[in-house]
């Protein structure tokens, strides 16, 4: 059972910000196809999307370290893909999201090249709108 201040960690962290910033993304997204998958990505592998710097790199390492708050990102993530089953229940668009935790991980392991991930973004972006 969460305690009170988990749950408010939560919702501070996780639950409003990065919710405005993925539908925000989506809301300007030109191409329904993959549009949750595109701001996956953006929000995965930008480290200054839209205000969320700071409490998304909190997000992250709560995410690897904590098994409370990384079950809501599963059940987040869960709700959301089936929020855009329209629109991202592709099987080359689920391997683009591995993709990018993938790289995700190798930046918050500081192991990057910050070039080479913005190009490997670019790269995973594009192939989101192939169907």
């Amino acid at each position: 059972i969460l305690s009170k201040f988990n749950l408010l960690c939560f919702s501070i962290l996780f639950e409003t910000p990065p919710e405005r910033v993925v539908d925000e993304l989506i809301s300007q997204d030109r191409d329904r196809f993959g549009c949750f998958t595109r701001a996956y990505i953006e929000i995965t592998l930008e480290k200054q999307v839209l205000g969320l710097e700071h409490s998304w790199s909190a997000i992250s390492m709560i995410m690897l370290t904590d098994r409370t708050f990384n079950e809501y990102w599963i059940e987040w993530l869960e709700k959301r893909l089936a929020r855009h089953q329209d629109t991202d229940n592709d099987l080359e668009l689920k391997i683009l999201r591995y993709a990018a935790d993938g790289i995700w991980l190798t930046a918050f392991t500081e192991v990057e090249n910050l070039s080479e991930t913005m190009q490997l973004k670019q790269e995973l972006i594009q192939r989101s709108y192939q169907h």
